[in-house]
């Protein structure tokens, strides 16, 4: 644990020493100290490795520095040592320096003792983040600010140097409210403690004491170069750089520079040393750092070398070279170490003691006891329990429906359960609606969730459902509408904003739902006209007209409410109020015992790095005094910030939300689902970083005051943080006032829909419903020309199916093209277009995408006009129109009736006579409708029977599966010749052969539709929805005509008669299964169901020709027949239901199930050329063989040979086929074989797959990998089919061969020298030469974790999709992929995850060089087009590079950076985005070419440009030339303004003015110090003076940050004791300089009177002054005034004044009749008759006797009746003594002023002077650039150079040279040493 925080510790110091890439986001304010420690023992060393002869007097002049430094700033977080500070200032030597750290003012000041003068300098520490973000580069800033001369001799006096330690100290401590930089919240100002402090407290007040004492000082500043961050994430305080490790560097160069045999340079050197020992002693600290600082550290070493001549010894430079060579040695031991790891060890030495045919045996005990199961399975008689169930949900007219919370599984009753909602709605809804309740809003707005994704479930994609779904949702909300306005009237003033025109894309077949939809859209627009306010209106928070504000304002409870919430607030208010005084107090209470306190110390013994042992004083760090100090600082109070916004319209706002009525909450949220869920409406998203809502995180309302309501989805949020949720929401109670903790609702409220992330608004709404309401035709260059939306509800215009003609398919002629793309253009004239193609038709009717585009016409509702039949179907009110359209459909009929493949002009003119029947009101036409929908229906049921007969006929399974299918599609188009109201349906079923027919298609639908391909499901989906409907709508007709439904069953079950008993329902909650018995045959009757709603029909619980259900949905019945229409009949065989009535690969199949498991098991036998074979379940093979044996084939167990087949699925009813494979067993072996061709597959878990697997694991889990055996070569084949990889393995060798890269084997050397930690990879080697190659999986992603200061790679196995063969080129030093982008962008992205902070050894790159190299390439450049795998990739490689945010978004004053943490930030690259970037903009370039190919480019914004730019520039230092070096720049440097140089401000000009007035000798004063009255104006304004005996505590006259505060109030109120105190000298001189920074820190305030505190001052120097004589009393009260006043009397005598009830009209008579508001009135009248004039006899009399000491009362007793004497007296006796007391204040005032006035004037000037600044040392570049190496001369070989060693192995190293120039270097340096 103590490594750890040893550890802990160096790394906060490297942090601000070596100012790394990756910094913490939080405050460091314990690295102060250690960072002194850490410089001083640096520079302690250094002195022990010089030679005592060349140690420079400027090192031991900054070894004193850092010691005294260390001494006085020894307190916790480098704060002053008052008493330490006193005995260095006493013992300063000459030429020494203190350092010291006033860390609460931002500011350092160096004292320097010279020979006859002391120097002060001043500089601010740390800029404002500001100015340290808004620069890329560095700050330019100049040292020391100001600088100030006194006499040295001020040293030794005791009170100068107790001044400067005591107001260092304090200052060091105490925060200055006013100097901390403040943000504005809610209209209230905050103390923004995130920035740093102004430092004028040490620049203005400090130094302009230090000024009027002495004078300004001729120094030199120097100019440095610095850099900081101001980096932040989720902390109270950001991370700075150490102000200290900033006084250090300047201290250290000012005083290295300034010392005789000083120089810049060896200040540079100093700095390198102190660097290097902290790199030395940083051992424990991750790989990156410290090759960060070891990178840091060898570029200052490279400035000095480019430099003049060094000034320490060579020793000294070989030591710091020492120090960099033991990092570097570190950091290649530890690379070698991740080398050795990632070495994985294949054990291919044990490959040749592998059994393989011991190996290919295997046991499965599970499927023996299943064989064994099956010879005893017995026969079951088959038995009828069949017993009905029902999932029909059924309502009541009277009773609002309730949905289930799922809808059935069953697609019929789902259907059917929609439909008698629908029909509800339809139907009863307006009834419902005259006796609903209160919570009705509430119900209905549930409804509408649950009906709208009920329908979503079952219909999505059915324009039809979609329609009618709609018209219901609409309908809802209307009657929710009605309901809440009902409720609350001022609801219909406001405009709801339900748009109307999207209904104009209703699909809707019947003219009941035309008549629904047209009372709807006459509703809504009602509703529009009666509203006087906009919709915005109705959500404002802000203003009185919005709804909240208006219901609250009227609202009693909300009223209540709010009222509620103000007296809590302000209860809450006074106690935080009195919490501040108390704490405040506290703070003084702490602050007078420290300065009581001493601090204690300790004595340690030290050695230095000689090794000389010497005791030092040390400060005990947890003290009594730090103790007090701890608690002192500690004090915060938590601030009161008002709950409720200060606006009242706001507030009522918000207390609405905090009570929403029920009915509104639920009206609202309905509201907002039509909009946003049903009609897909969109508002702009809002970002919401920071989220605070009214009901889950409000820190004042939530808890206390709100009460849930509807749904929660609207609700009141804010993205501006509450003042309690910030960090002002704790405060330091110094120089706290009330306004500072008592705050405004820091709260910004808007309504916010949850689930949308959006604020409630302008809702707009694009063409996605309407599009939904429009079929897809199959044929999308018509698509367009039927979309008709209300922007264009005639379509494109006509000359665009013109301009269109390019795009007609190829089965189409361009007439039929232009013909069809027409018909739909214009909705006055749709139907004409009709009528001519039924006439003489230009169009295929038998194509789908005529009858769609004709659905679409007819069905869509379009425009209104105010009539039911609208613009688009008027047509229907001309009755002979109407007639010739039949007789055309009749035409059309006689045209394709012989044809059953003109299945689709059927539905059409089906669909077209079913309109015509709807919308006309002629009786003929009517019939006429009703004839053809006859005839249309003989036409389809003909066209099914023959279907259904060829189905029977045809030989082969594909065929016979078609037919069913398209009889299927007939029968339902068949069906929807019912499919018209009620009335009408009635008469169509009155006849029986009409009920057997809609029957028979029902039993034909339901029968076939599980053989119907997916394709052709979606394409008859809404038909075939249509017809569930349409049962559930007719089923109680149905159920009423016995003989219709008997002669049905008899058609689809020809062995059928009727029995007696009749068709009955099953129960009253089954009403639509009906059961019957057949006539008896034999003593037998048959039980029959009929399920009305589906069409399934069961004879003895069975279906008639086909499996259960539960068969059919089993996978096994799947994977065996497909789509196939499988017909069965009973089973004699044991153990099985069913048999197939026709063969299947020519076996005869019975089928059965085993419920002995869960699930349970399909089991198939089939039988041909007299072999037997059953299935086996696939799970007894999924953990014995690999996953496509049990997945991908069917397994037959042969009851002859006791075998198993596995047939692949494609040929699974061949027992003969070629790529069969036999599972059996040798005779006497109880274990299996799996084999084919004499080739056997080995087990899963056997040692030869257990080794295999081993090797291969990086590719595929042992499941995906197979190993097949060749017994004959004794070969095993290990293959793994999804990534097409093989290889070979004999028995008896060690080596594993590939297929696809002949002579490769896998190396026993995993170790590729690149791409290290990549665990997913796999070496080859070749047999013939020495190439190697490097298999690497592709994903999409990649698992990487950060181990041991390493990023360790793995390929997810499940998500490879190929490998890459990569092979490694030693020669050029690089590995060669196959030269596609993809993989070129792949190796890119391994090579950044796998980088090392050193080269790797093949690349001589580090892995993020090398990926940036491939990004950088002309063959990545190069590319054509990119794909979406290509993009992918490199928004991959661009995350990489962390994301850099302002905080906040809209300031420039912190950054946030999202580090990878399983990354080393070294590999997080800032050119990754800017490389990727490029690509993508030369993509977008190109993407003209491409038009077809759409892309989705990935946003990559996540880092701001600004900032990574900057983070460039920074971390240039970290990096070589070509990848990052090359970013350094000096250009964005900026010279930094500092707040340390106001000389001329008010603060530093009344300081240096009062302190200059001290130190002046005669007691002149400045001219004029006080204006006639002035003094008396001041006393005045405080509430009362005290007299002379009580003083103030002297021990306060000193530097305070309370003094700014309340410092010249206190001076006023303690006036006369602090004459007293001044005036005698034995006390008061003593402490002249503390009353003089006690007096100058009290004028620096813009409250205090400059002229009153100089005339204070005075006290201490005038001897007149001091003899005036002060008036003696406990207190005065100026303020009450000097003499007689008859109004302040009058205010004094109120109490003493007798009331109505102690007076004689108290006992006055009440007149009759007289009310008793008139009686008390005429009483009260009376009463201040008589006793105002005695008050006033009263007054007069007393009045007379001022300004007696001792007045008399009066005699008059007729006073005494309305005045109690003795009491008044008693006031006036009072209040003529501070009349009196008054009287004497001002006459000594008076004297005062004229005493002063006539002392003699004298200046009083301050002289102020600049600092030189020098300029800055011409900076060096520190890295070495390329090209710069061609810049050197040739080198020459030496004379005596006889051979020419060429070394291949070289040294690992960070940079080494390639091995050649390395040789060659080598070789060179041994010539030169011969010579």
């Amino acid at each position: 644990m103590a490594a750890a925080v040893n550890l802990d510790k160096m790394q906060k110091i490297v942090n601000h020493v070596f100012l790394p890439p990756k910094l913490p986001h939080s405050a460091d304010k314990d690295s102060e100290v250690a960072l002194i420690n850490t410089t001083l023992e640096a520079l302690k060393s250094l002195h022990a490795l010089l030679p005592q002869e060349s140690s420079p007097q400027a090192l031991d002049n900054a070894i004193s520095l850092l010691e005294n430094t260390s001494a006085t700033n020894s307190l916790p977080g480098g704060e002053v040592n008052e008493v330490a500070l006193k005995k260095r200032l006493k013992s300063l030597a000459v030429g020494r320096t203190i350092a010291v750290n006033v860390s609460a003012q931002n500011a350092a000041i160096l004292i320097t003792r010279l020979q006859d003068e002391l120097v002060f300098e001043e500089f601010e520490l740390s800029p404002n983040d500001e100015a340290v973000l808004g620069t890329k580069g560095r700050l330019v800033r100049s040292f020391p600010a100001l600088a100030v001369t006194i006499k040295a001799s001020l040293l030794d006096e005791a009170d100068f140097r107790k001044m400067v330690a005591c107001t260092l100290s304090t200052m060091s401590q105490q925060e200055v409210t006013e100097m901390i930089p403040t943000s504005t919240k809610s209209g209230t100002s905050h103390a923004e403690i995130r920035d740093t402090v102004h430092p004028a407290m040490v620049s203005e007040l400090f130094f302009g004491v230090l000024r009027g004492i002495g004078n300004p000082a001729d120094v030199t500043a120097i100019s440095k170069n610095t850099r900081d961050e101001v980096l932040w994430n989720d902390a109270l305080l950001p991370w700075r750089r150490s102000r200290m490790w900033l006084l250090l560097r300047v201290a250290l160069q000012l005083v290295i520079v300034r010392s005789a045999d000083g120089s810049y340079t060896l200040y540079k050197e100093v700095m390198v040393f102190i660097m290097s020992r902290i790199l030395r002693t940083a051992n424990g600290l991750p790989s990156d750092m410290i090759f960060s600082m070891k990178a840091k550290l060898h570029k200052r070493m490279q400035k000095l070398a480019r430099g003049p001549s060094l000034t320490l010894p060579t020793l000294v430079i070989a030591d710091i070279n020492h120090t960099l060579q033991q990092a570097s040695d570190s950091l290649s031991q530890e690379w070698a170490s991740h080398q050795r790891r990632d070495a994985r060890d294949l054990h291919l030495d044990r490959l040749a003691a592998l059994d393989f045919d011991r190996d290919t045996h295997v046991d499965l005990p599970t499927l023996d006891k299943y064989i064994e199961a099956i010879a005893s399975r017995t026969s079951t008689p088959s038995t009828s329990s069949f017993v009905p169930t029902s999932q029909l949900k059924k309502y009541k007219p009277s009773e609002l429906p309730i949905l289930p919370s799922r809808n059935a599984d069953d697609s019929y009753y789902a259907a059917a359960n929609i439909s008698a909602f629908e029909l509800w709605v339809a139907n009863h809804l307006d009834r419902w609606f005259i006796v609903a309740q209160s919570d009705a809003c509430s119900k209905l707005h549930q409804l509408m969730v649950q009906y709208h994704s009920m329908v979503e479930v079952h219909s999505s994609g059915n324009p039809e459902a979609t329609s009618i779904m709609l018209l219901t949702i609409f309908e809802l909300w209307v009657a929710c509408d009605e309901l809440a306005t009902r409720e609350c009237s001022l609801l219909s003033e406001y405009d709801p904003g339900i748009p109307s025109s999207q209904l104009q894309n209703l699909l809707l077949p019947s003219l009941d739902q035309m008549k629904r939809l047209a009372k709807v859209e006459e509703y809504l627009e009602k509703r529009r006209i009666q509203a006087t306010k906009t919709q915005d209106r109705l959500f404002a928070t802000k203003g009185n007209d919005g709804f909240a504000c208006r219901y609250s304002s009227d609202s009693p409870e909300h009223k209540t409410l709010l009222l509620q919430i103000e007296q809590d607030a302000t209860t809450a208010r006074q106690k935080k109020k009195l919490e501040l005084e108390q704490l405040q107090a506290e703070y003084r209470r702490l602050d007078q015992l420290y300065d009581q306190t001493d601090h204690q110390y300790k004595d340690e013994v030290t050695r230095d790095a000689s090794g000389v042992s010497r005791t030092v004083r040390a400060h005990l760090g947890c003290c009594a005094k730090e103790a007090l100090a701890l608690k002192r600082d500690a004090l915060s109070i938590k601030v009161h910030e008002w709950p409720i916004p200060k606006d009242p319209h706001e507030a009522k706002a918000v207390v609405f939300e905090l009570r929403v009525p029920e009915w509104f909450g639920h009206w609202r949220e309905a509201q907002m689902y039509l909009l946003s869920d049903v009609l897909l409406g969109e508002r702009s998203k809002t970002a919401t970083p920071v989220t605070y809502l009214l009901s889950s995180n409000d820190p004042h309302l939530t808890s206390k005051y709100f009460e849930r309501s509807a749904g929660g989805r609207v609700n009141l949020l804010s993205v501006v943080k509450p003042v309690l949720n910030t960090h002002y929401s704790n405060k330091a109670v110094l120089a706290l006032s009330d306004s500072d903790v008592c705050v405004a609702n820091g709260l910004k409220y808007r309504l916010y829909d949850t689930k949308t992330a959006s604020y409630l608004g302008l809702t707009t709404f694009n063409d996605q419903v309407p599009r939904t309401c429009t079929y897809t035709l199959p044929c999308q260059a018509l698509q367009r020309f039927i979309f008709r939306p209300a922007s264009a509800p005639d379509g494109p215009a006509p000359n665009c199916v013109i301009a269109a003609q390019d795009s007609c398919p190829e089965s189409m002629t361009l007439e039929e093209y232009r013909e069809l793309a027409t018909l739909p253009l214009g909705r006055h004239i749709q139907w004409a277009n009709i009528r001519l193609q039924l006439a003489m038709p230009g169009v295929d009717f038998k194509k789908l995408e005529s009858t769609l585009v004709i659905l679409q016409c007819i069905y869509q509702a379009g425009p209104s006009n105010s009539k039911v039949f609208r613009e688009s179907h008027d047509m229907f009110n001309d009755h002979e129109k109407a007639s010739c359209l039949i007789k055309d459909l009749s035409t059309a009929l006689q045209r394709v009736k012989g044809n059953w493949e003109s299945a689709q002009a059927l539905y059409a003119f089906i669909a077209i006579g079913a309109r015509a029947l709807f919308l006309s009101a002629s009786i003929a036409v009517k019939a006429s409708c009703l004839a053809f929908l006859a005839s249309a229906r003989t036409v389809a049921m003909s066209w099914v029977h023959q279907l259904r007969e060829k189905a029977f006929a045809a030989a082969e399974i594909a065929d016979k599966t078609a037919f069913v299918a398209k009889s299927v599609e007939l029968a339902l188009i068949c069906s929807s010749t019912f499919n018209v109201d009620g009335d009408h349906a009635a008469q169509i079923l009155a006849q029986t052969q009409n009920v057997s027919a809609l029957v028979q298609m029902s039993i034909v639908i339901q029968e076939g539709e599980y053989s119907m391909p997916a394709d052709q499901k979606q394409q008859i989906a809404p038909l075939a929805l249509r017809h569930k409907k349409l049962l559930h709508r007719l089923y109680p007709l149905l159920a009423e005509q016995i003989e219709g439904l008997d002669d049905a069953v008899h058609q689809a079950w020809s062995a059928y008669t009727a029995g007696t008993t009749g068709w009955a329902p099953v129960s009253e909650s089954a009403d639509h299964w009906l059961s019957t018995s057949s006539a008896s045959t034999n003593g037998f009757s048959t039980s029959v169901h009929l399920n009305l709603l589906s069409g399934e029909l069961l004879v003895n619980g069975l279906p008639l020709d086909q499996p259960p259900k539960d068969y059919r949905a089993h996978p096994m019945y799947h994977t065996l027949f497909g789509q196939a229409a499988v017909e069965v009949m009973p089973s004699t065989v044991p153990g099985f239901t069913f048999s197939t009535k026709r063969s299947f690969g020519g076996c005869a199949i019975h089928l059965g199930m085993n419920s002995s498991c869960t699930p349970a098991d399909l089991i198939v036998r089939a039988t041909k050329d007299g072999r037997t074979y059953e299935t086996i379940p696939p799970r007894f093979f999924e953990s014995s063989y690999p996953s496509h044996f049990a997945d991908d084939y069917v397994h037959w167990y042969d009851l002859s040979s006791k075998a198993v087949d596995f047939r692949p699925v494609h040929t699974l009813w061949d027992a003969s086929s070629s790529e069969l494979y036999t599972l059996s067993k040798r005779p006497r072996e109880a274990s299996w074989r799996l084999s084919r061709a004499g080739c056997t597959v080995m087990s899963r878990k056997n040692h030869t797959s257990t080794s295999v697997y081993h090797v291969l694991n990086p590719f595929a889990k042992d499941s995906r990998i197979h190993n097949i055996l060749q017994p004959c070569r004794k070969e095993l084949h290990v293959n793994i089919p999804t990534l097409r990889l093989g290889f070979t393995l004999c028995e008896g060798a060690e080596s594993i061969e590939s297929k696809e890269y002949r002579s490769m084997i896998v190396d026993s050397d995993q170790t590729a020298k690149t791409l290290i930690g990549l665990h997913s990879k796999l070496v080859l080697k070749s047999l013939k030469r020495a190439d190697r190659l490097i298999l690497i999986p592709e994903s999409s992603t990649v698992d990487h974790e950060y181990v041991d200061g390493h990023t360790v790679l793995k390929v997810p196995r499940y998500s490879i999709t190929r490998v890459h063969a990569v092979h490694v080129d030693s020669l050029l030093g690089r590995i060669a992929d196959n030269g596609d982008l993809g993989a070129k962008l792949y190796l890119a992205y391994l090579h950044a995850l796998t980088s090392f902070c050193l080269v790797d050894p093949l690349t001589h790159k580090t892995g993020t060089e090398q990926a940036l190299t491939i990004l950088a390439s002309a063959a990545v450049r190069s590319f054509a087009q990119l794909s979406q795998q290509h993009v992918d990739r490199l928004e991959q490689l661009a995350n990489l590079t962390p994301g850099r945010r302002f905080y906040p978004p809209y300031k420039r004053v912190m950054q946030t950076v999202d580090w990878n943490r399983r990354l080393s930030f070294l590999c997080q690259h800032g050119h990754f985005v800017d490389a990727v970037k490029a690509l993508l903009q030369q993509s977008e370039q190109a993407a003209i070419f491409y038009p077809d190919t759409k892309l989705l480019l990935p946003c990559l914004e996540k880092t701001d440009g600004y900032l990574l730019q900057r983070d460039n520039v920074s971390s240039a230092t970290v990096r070589i030339s070509g990848y990052g070096a090359e970013d350094f720049t000096n250009q964005h440097d900026h010279v930094y303004n500092g707040r340390d140089r106001d000389v001329h401000g008010y603060r530093a000009m009344r300081a240096s003015s009062m302190s200059r007035l001290f130190s002046i000798e005669d007691a002149g004063v400045p001219t004029p110090i006080l204006n006639a009255r002035r003094l008396w104006q001041e006393l005045c304004n405080v509430d009362q003076v005290y007299g002379p005996s009580v003083l103030d505590d002297v021990r306060k006259v000193k530097y305070d940050a309370l003094l700014l505060k309340d410092g010249f109030a206190t001076v006023m109120q303690h006036l006369l004791g602090w004459h007293k105190w001044l005036s005698k000298p034995t006390e008061s001189s003593k402490q002249k300089f503390a009353i003089t920074m006690w007096l100058s820190t009290i004028a620096s305030t813009l409250n205090a009177d400059e002229g009153i505190l100089q005339a204070v001052a005075m006290l201490l120097k005038s001897n007149a002054l001091a003899l005036i004589e002060i008036p003696d009393s406990s207190a005065f009260h100026p303020k009450r005034g000097l003499a007689f006043d008859r109004s302040a009397l009058r205010g004094a005598l109120s109490l003493s004044r007798r009331s109505l009830k102690q007076c004689p009209e108290s006992t006055m008579a009440q007149q009759q009749h007289e009310k008793n508001k008139h009686f008390n009135s005429r009483r009260l009248n009376a009463w201040r008759s008589a006793s105002d004039p005695a008050v006033e006899t009263f007054m007069s009399h007393i009045g007379s006797q001022w300004p007696s000491n001792d007045p008399i009362a009066p005699t008059d007793q007729r006073l005494s009746t309305y005045i109690d004497i003795p009491a008044a007296m008693g006031a006036v006796k009072k209040q003529f003594k501070i009349w009196q007391d008054n009287g004497r204040l001002d006459s000594y005032v008076t004297v005062l002023e004229q005493t002063i006035s006539s002392l003699p004037n004298v200046d009083v000037v301050v002289e102020t002077a600049t600092v030189k600044v020098l300029p800055a040392a011409l900076s060096r570049s520190g890295h070495v650039a390329n090209h710069e190496l061609f810049r050197l001369p040739v080198p020459s070989l030496p004379v005596n150079c006889h051979s020419l060693e060429l070394r291949t192995q070289r040294r690992g190293s960070r940079r080494g040279t390639p091995p050649l120039m390395g040789s060659l270097i080598t070789t060179f340096a041994a010539a030169s040493g011969q010579s």
